[in-house]
């Protein structure tokens, strides 16, 4: 896997250098849904200016997205495109054959992420799971996936047992669970099972009202069915990122793939919106204990983690955390949770056939 992703790493290095050269011209993003929206600000911090989408899809052609239009493949501008980024992570083959008779220089976000990193970044990632072989070969597969612009390297290392089936992760007396991104408590209950129903507390945290209602049914059902002491267990209707805020987002976009750190609305058709509220975990727990935090929050971990700082520093919690959402989660957030404490353990588990469900578990050594 090591030799593999070389190569293509090799392979894909005069590609690079050239659409970097070329972008000072400016980009299209093919794709505008949600990793290409996010491509937008990442790109243009690196001093890329992007023009615009471009979509096949007829509802989005002709609106704007993340400051930017969107244009059909037929368009003008599209057709003069120098640079084009796919943004649409999971069916990049089939755009590139779309393309094929574009003249524009051609290459995944994915990929593009992957060679702006370089060999130094990939090997400080190794780094943090050189303890570990299968979840250094996990982390190779995902790499050389977002490469190739294809599955086929995850097959061999996706499993359907997210969060709770890792050694340290189930089964412990007196557990103080933090789910966040609760959705509607489908964790909750999966947790229940790994510890048989005896915790100390579960706190969730989930900011979409559907999906919190649909929660509050099932905890009722799960009190009833395990015999729970119900103040054991809170439900909060809210987000977590690194403040207490209101987020406003338009009422068409679906929470679940929503970031709630935004401050401004998503983009979209409808003129109705909603409002999330956002709170930190320092400022929920306000110094007390917690000893396990699942965060699978579509976009808004590092704005969690921000807000999480002392509580981790001081508790050290085991954590499983989505690492999946953004191209750059897999280089950026285990290395933040190493500079949270250092003393973490690390493993990678891939949960998905596709580029998907991702997770990150960290465990203390003194744990």
């Amino acid at each position: 896997m090591v030799d593999q992703l070389s190569v293509s790493l090799s392979q894909g290095s005069e590609l690079y250098a050239r659409i970097r050269a070329a972008s000072v011209e400016g980009i299209y993003i093919y794709g505008a849904g949600f990793v290409g929206s996010w491509a937008v600000s990442y790109l243009e911090k690196l001093g890329i200016p992007v023009i615009g989408f471009i979509d096949s899809d007829l509802k989005k052609q002709g609106c704007i997205v993340s400051g930017k239009p969107v244009l059909g493949l037929d368009d003008p501008g599209a057709r003069s495109a120098k640079v084009i980024l796919i943004g649409s992570r999971h069916a990049v083959p089939s755009i590139e054959n779309v393309l094929a008779n574009s003249s524009a220089l051609i290459m995944s976000v994915d990929a593009f992420v992957v060679h702006q990193q370089g060999r130094e970044e990939i090997d400080r990632l190794e780094a943090l799971f050189s303890n570990d072989q299968q979840s250094l070969k996990t982390v190779q597969a995902i790499l050389l996936s977002m490469l190739e612009g294809t599955t086929r390297p995850l097959s061999d290392f996706a499993d359907n047992k997210p969060f709770f089936d890792k050694f340290g992760f189930f089964n412990r007396d007196g557990e103080i669970f933090v789910d966040a991104g609760a959705y509607v408590g489908d964790s909750i209950e999966r947790f229940l099972w790994s510890v048989n129903g005896v915790f100390k507390h579960i706190h969730a945290f989930e900011p979409g009202l559907t999906q919190y209602q649909a929660m509050t049914k099932r905890v009722d059902r799960l009190i009833a069915e395990w015999a729970l002491v119900p103040e054991k267990i809170s439900l909060i209707n809210k987000g977590l990122s690194d403040a207490v805020r209101s987020v406003e987002i338009k009422s068409g976009s679906h929470l679940i793939q929503t970031r709630i750190d935004q401050m401004s609305a998503a983009d979209g058709t409808e003129d109705s919106s909603v409002f999330v509220n956002t709170i930190s975990l320092d400022e929920y727990f306000g110094g007390d204990a917690f000893t396990f935090l699942k965060v699978d929050i579509e976009g808004s971990e590092t704005a969690m983690l921000n807000g999480a700082i002392n509580s981790i520093r001081k508790w050290r919690p085991r954590i499983a955390l989505s690492v999946y959402h953004y191209p750059i989660d897999i280089f950026e957030l285990p290395n933040k949770c190493f500079n949270l404490n250092p003393d973490y353990n690390f493993a990678l588990s891939h949960h998905s056939s596709q580029l998907m469900d991702t997770v990150l578990y960290c465990r203390d050594k003194n744990d």
